[in-house]
């Protein structure tokens, strides 16, 4: 992994919603991030920092918060975006349910579908 050396919790959250913005845009100009194991690994990385942040600040509320926004549930706007990203593409029908789940993380991340949102995912 690389070693960042982030100065305060401003560059994480700066950090996080980069990520987000490349790959929750509707109109992706890297569309390969959407789907990327490296770009989700990194996004992992950095809401896992963002927590330990806030509970090292003993913000204890602030990080319950940022754990229930990482909640990917069936009502998420996410769940449209996911769909239009796969309907037109061969590609998903020939993985296998390891594979979607895979693809489905690496999409979702930082986010954490719930296990209903995969169930339900893994069947288009």
């Amino acid at each position: 992994m690389v070693n960042l050396k982030i100065k305060n919790a401003s560059e994480l959250m700066a950090i996080h919603k980069l990520i987000c913005a490349v790959k929750r845009s509707e109109n992706p100009d890297l569309p390969e991030a959407l789907f990327s194991p490296l770009i989700a690994s990194f996004a992992d990385e950095v809401a896992k920092k963002i927590l330990e942040t806030r509970l090292q600040e003993n913000d204890i509320e602030g990080a319950e918060r940022w754990k229930h926004c990482l909640i990917v549930d069936r009502d998420s706007e996410l769940i449209d975006l996911f769909k239009s990203n796969v309907k037109n593409g061969s590609w998903w029908e020939n993985l296998d349910s390891q594979g979607k789940r895979d693809h489905i993380w690496a999409f979702f991340s930082p986010g954490r579908p719930t296990d209903e949102v995969i169930e339900m995912l893994t069947l288009l």
